[in-house]
């Protein structure tokens, strides 16, 4: 069965920045193309984008804080048009239409630890 992949990531970012040594914060994202075309009797063909952020901070000044969160999303379509095999007992062409959609955030804890750390000087 010949197949045709055409995925790749469009947009890859990120950035990080740290103040000394007690505040850090990082962000990334990404967003990626799905595209896939099998051929098998007639075509099953995938079309997608897919998202993803993440952040993360922390802060290690008198009290220890940190943030994490993540996000997806992805939205895909798939369609199936196909000639069935058996022609002498049915004839035509069978096509199927899907869509799948999903939004998510991974884990957004907000968890500051709210204890105090003499800093040494």
């Amino acid at each position: 069965m010949p197949t045709v992949d055409g995925s790749r990531a469009l947009l890859s970012a990120g950035a990080n920045y740290s103040a000394g040594d007690w505040s850090s914060v990082g962000a990334e994202a990404g967003l990626d193309l799905l595209a896939v075309a099998q051929l098998n009797r007639g075509i099953d063909l995938g079309l997608g984008v897919e998202a993803l952020a993440n952040l993360e901070g922390s802060i290690r000044k008198y009290l220890a804080a940190d943030v994490n969160g993540q996000a997806h999303a992805a939205a895909r379509v798939r369609v199936q048009v196909q000639i069935p095999l058996d022609l002498f007992d049915e004839s035509g062409i069978a096509v199927r239409l899907q869509a799948i959609h999903k939004m998510t955030d991974g884990e957004t804890p907000l968890t500051p630890g709210a204890h105090f750390a003499p800093q040494a000087k």
